[in-house]
């Protein structure tokens, strides 16, 4: 294996769930986040030439994945077909312990969901992948301090939708 191909490959090890979840919550769709997913990565490999810095791979991958989101809800094909929201069959295996954490998972997701992109994207990347003010600033093209600015509105916004009844609309 070459340089080349075992820098890509840790990339790959390091950073694909974590740029499938982000791409997931933005989308909210498994087949669109998995096709995305692996378009990023087929981009950064084409790209790595571009990575100057390891240490900002993170970074980097996000950057694609956000501009590779925001190119599918641009598409034609987005706009025409849009994936409906699928609820999961209970499992009556399941311990009450299972299923309240699940319910307490779906609600939160659900207020999440609610927020307007712009605010979801930002507890995205703060919460679910630890990401520095700074980081998500570079991401999203936005100074660190509406990084700031955003985080703390989406928080007050999700807990008023949580106190109103688990985030349901």
């Amino acid at each position: 294996m070459d340089d080349r191909q075992e820098v890509f490959t840790k990339l790959m090890q390091t950073y694909g769930k974590q740029v499938w979840r982000y791409l997931y919550t933005l989308t909210r769709d498994t087949h669109t986040a998995d096709d995305l997913t692996q378009d990023v990565f087929t981009r950064a490999y084409q790209s790595l030439d571009h990575l100057r810095d390891p240490a900002a791979a993170q970074t980097w991958l996000f950057t694609i994945a956000r501009n590779r989101c925001k190119d599918h809800f641009k598409s034609s094909f987005y706009r025409r077909v849009r994936s409906s929201d699928r609820v999961d069959a209970e499992d009556p295996r399941r311990t009450e312990d299972e299923v309240l954490q699940h319910i307490e998972q779906h609600e939160v997701l659900s207020a999440l969901f609610q927020l307007k992109p712009i605010f979801r994207e930002v507890v995205l990347l703060r919460v679910k992948e630890d990401l520095a003010f700074q980081d998500i600033a570079r991401i999203t093209g936005i100074t660190e301090s509406t990084a700031k600015v955003r985080y703390q509105r989406a928080v007050r916004q999700m807990r008023k939708l949580l106190e109103r009844g688990g985030g349901h609309s």
